[in-house]
């Protein structure tokens, strides 16, 4: 009997328990064989039946042969709501995906996983999946090549590269997927790549990359080769070396799904139900990046390398005095690396005499623009004998003719003026309270024998008498008086802000803040009402704030606006006189307000 009992009470726990505590899944799905080196392998881990909130962590130990990395995480979560005999039912069910890829390095056998879920207390693991990896055949359908100066080149240097994929006519037509990596793309640590806009036939191409596939646009042509012909597709970059070295490449490589059998799906198209996979890889390469050289160096090289260079220099202004700041606006084009290029101190040799001119310190820093690349600095002419801003000289390296060249920007002619001096003297300082004339300061003569400087109205006089700067001007009133002045002083500040800030606002935000206000006021309305009024007043109101700001919908907005909709076709409730649930209506009350502060 106790047995039976205790059974009993075994049974009734695990019922009580919650569903979910125990329904919670995980499961490891990669696609049917063959598997093959090289070749990205989509791994997809599903997790059922957790919660939504918050996203489970995965955890997984690196494979020994290949990288596994995750791609992204894609969560389902569906919400659905029942009537079964006039009783009203709500589920969710929750379903996280996450995609992962790996690229297998060598043939052979590979384990993946356990791959281990683990949300708060609940843990979940997956059985280990065995791998068996093999070469995919190389096909002379297909040919990759990566084509690279053969010369040495230079840290900033624009480097013109292209990238060829053949593919055979033929192969083109059952051509079910493809896959196409360049390990040189790779390495940004040492280079960096521009892609120049490419004119005539072009096509889209898809590179995978560490960061993902990247699309690329490319040239087609038909060529023929070996008898058969060919479609070319050619994506020029131009790379950039950062700093010198020599550099491995790997050689890049192609894969490609050629369908074998084929299946017209429900509109007609055809679908590939069976492929086979072919490869082919290009040359490996090394690339030679030297330094620029040392000797014969100018003292105005800054670190440019390219063709053609320029310098245009122009100033704010051309008329100053002594000491006055003039802007100039340095302007440099070229073809070359315009965006590690920099210039050299402005008081190096080549440029502004520093006897001459007041400079910034250090280098200047540029931005780039539509006509160049522009610098802009603040100096000052050191005295009035300045005639001109010099011609200023602006040097790069040329790695065609491996020599530094040179170039001059144009010279600005300045009228420069004594500055001028105020002195003791030159101070007018006011009379006397007393009135009496001998208190004055007689008028001074400059030694040059010119009059004093008279300063029309200005009182540049120094008090030092204590009683007068320590008196107190009286207002009438007192302090209240002047407590009172101050008061209205800020609130007519206070009335000013208010009054820009209610013309600036847009009488379009106004209007639609007027619909959210009444909106919620609808769904505010709602308490008191009958079940099934309610809730269609509730839905009404939260529906009209959603077409406000549908940016703003939830899962949650969703989930209440179906239960309201179904409490409001539910016979029970349409018959009841009972009042609006009110918690259903204290969730509805507080959507509205989400949505009302997104809105702002």
């Amino acid at each position: 009997m106790r047995r039976a009992v205790a059974a009993a009470g075994i049974s009734l726990a695990w019922t009580l328990l919650p569903a979910q505590a125990l329904a919670q899944r995980v499961e490891i799905r990669v696609p049917e064989r063959p598997h093959f080196v090289d070749a990205p392998l989509d791994v997809r881990l599903i997790a059922e039946d957790f919660d939504a909130e918050p996203q489970p962590d995965i955890s997984v130990a690196d494979p020994q042969h290949g990288k596994l990395e995750l791609v992204g995480v894609f969560p389902d979560i569906r919400t659905s709501i029942q009537i079964v005999n006039g009783r009203l039912s709500r589920s969710e069910h929750v379903r996280f995906v996450y995609r992962f890829r790996y690229v297998a390095a060598t043939p052979g056998r590979v384990v993946l996983g356990p791959f281990t879920v683990t949300q708060g207390q609940v843990v979940r693991s997956t059985r280990p999946v065995a791998l068996e990896l093999q070469s995919v055949p190389t096909s002379d359908r297909l040919r990759v090549e990566l084509i690279l100066p053969g010369t040495p080149v230079y840290p900033g240097e624009r480097v013109p590269l292209e990238l060829q994929v053949w593919i055979e006519s033929e192969l083109r037509e059952s051509l079910a997927g493809y896959a196409l990596r360049v390990p040189l793309f790779d390495r940004e640590e040492s280079f960096r790549f521009l892609d120049p806009p490419v004119a005539g036939r072009t096509t889209e191409v898809e590179i995978q990359t560490l960061d993902g596939p990247k699309s690329l646009r490319a040239r087609t042509r038909e060529q023929r080769a070996g008898g058969r012909t060919f479609l070319v597709l050619s994506i020029a970059r131009t790379l950039v070396p950062l700093r010198p070295g020599s550099f491995e490449l790997e050689a890049p490589s192609l894969f490609a799904d050629e369908a074998i059998r084929w299946q017209r799906d429900l509109f007609g198209r055809r679908r590939a139900t069976a492929t086979r996979k072919l490869r082919s890889e290009g040359r490996p390469a090394r690339l030679e990046v030297q330094e620029v050289p040392q000797q014969g160096r100018p003292a105005s090289y800054a670190g440019a390398v390219g063709q053609g260079f320029e310098l245009d220099v122009r100033a704010d202004r051309s008329v100053v005095t002594a000491g006055e700041p003039i802007t100039l606006t340095l302007t440099l084009r070229g073809d070359g690396n315009l965006e590690g290029a920099s210039l050299p101190p402005l008081d190096a040799p080549g440029l502004l005499p520093a006897a001459d001119f007041r400079v910034p310190d250090g280098q200047l820093a540029g931005q780039i623009g539509e006509s160049g690349k522009e610098f802009v600095a603040t100096v000052r002419t050191r005295h009035e004998a300045v005639r001109e801003i010099p011609a200023l000289e602006f040097s790069w390296f040329d790695p065609r003719t491996h020599r530094f060249e040179k170039t001059h920007s144009q010279p600005i002619a300045l009228s420069v003026g004594e500055a001028q001096r105020i002195g003791a003297a030159d101070v007018v300082r006011a009379p006397t309270e007393s009135g009496d004339p001998s208190d004055e300061a007689p008028p001074e003569t400059r030694a040059d024998g010119s009059g004093a400087l008279v300063l029309t109205g200005a009182d540049l006089a120094i008090e030092r008498r204590p009683d007068r700067l320590l008196r107190r001007e009286r207002l009438a009133g007192g302090p209240w008086a002047v407590a009172a002045l101050h008061a209205a002083g800020l609130l007519l500040v206070a009335l000013a802000v208010l009054d820009r800030r209610r013309r600036a606002v847009d009488p379009a935000l106004v209007a639609q803040r007027r619909r959210l206000r009444a909106a919620r006021q609808e769904v505010r309305a709602a308490a008191g009402r009958p079940a099934a009024e309610g809730a269609a007043t509730l839905a009404s109101g939260l529906r009209r704030m959603l077409a406000e700001v549908p940016g703003a919908q939830t899962a949650e907005l969703e989930s209440l606006l179906a239960e309201c909709d179904a409490r409001r076709f539910d016979p029970a409730e349409t018959a009841s006189v009972e009042a609006l649930d009110p918690e259903l209506h204290a969730r509805a009350l507080a959507l509205a307000l989400a949505l009302e502060e997104a809105a702002e």
